[in-house]
């Protein structure tokens, strides 16, 4: 699935809105199991593959998220939540790092994959890079039980 991705924190402090035009990153989605050397167990592992294959990370590529959690999802929108694991000052550390994720128009994701099939360079039409920012929640759950029941009593 070709999607848009736009991570909500960076070294693990949140992204202000504004720059998310700039973090926001085109690609396929993928959600596996793996081992993870660092809990020594096998977790979830989301990770957003460059449209053009998998030629490993660049500085233009969002680090994978260990023990991945979907944690919303509605029609083309969908937030993930994990561990990012990156180097900093020779260390390696673990932050949280959460992805807000559109999926792309169905004859976008035609028209990609036409273009890598036919051996050419994918990317996401500039038309579709001002959809960021986040969705909004879903609507509050009503509780059926609460409706009416102060009419009850008359």
């Amino acid at each position: 699935m070709f999607c848009l991705a736009t991570p909500l924190f960076r070294r693990g402090r949140k992204v202000p809105t504004e720059h998310h035009v700039t973090t926001t990153k085109g690609g396929r989605f993928r959600l596996t199991e793996g081992f993870d050397p660092t809990s020594r167990r096998t977790v979830r592992i989301a990770r957003l593959v460059p449209l053009n294959g998998d030629r490993g990370l660049d500085n233009d590529e969002l680090r994978p998220l260990w023990d991945a959690t979907v944690i919303f999802a509605s029609g083309a929108y969908w937030s993930v939540t994990g561990i990012e694991r990156e180097e900093i000052d020779g260390t390696e550390v673990s932050l949280r790092q959460s992805w807000a994720m559109w999926e792309l128009p169905p004859e976008v994701c035609e028209e990609i994959q036409s273009t890598i099939n036919v051996g050419g360079q994918a990317s996401v039409p500039l038309t579709l890079w001002g959809r960021t920012g986040v969705p909004a929640p879903p609507p509050a759950r009503v509780d059926p039980r609460d409706h009416g029941a102060h009419n009850l009593h008359r």
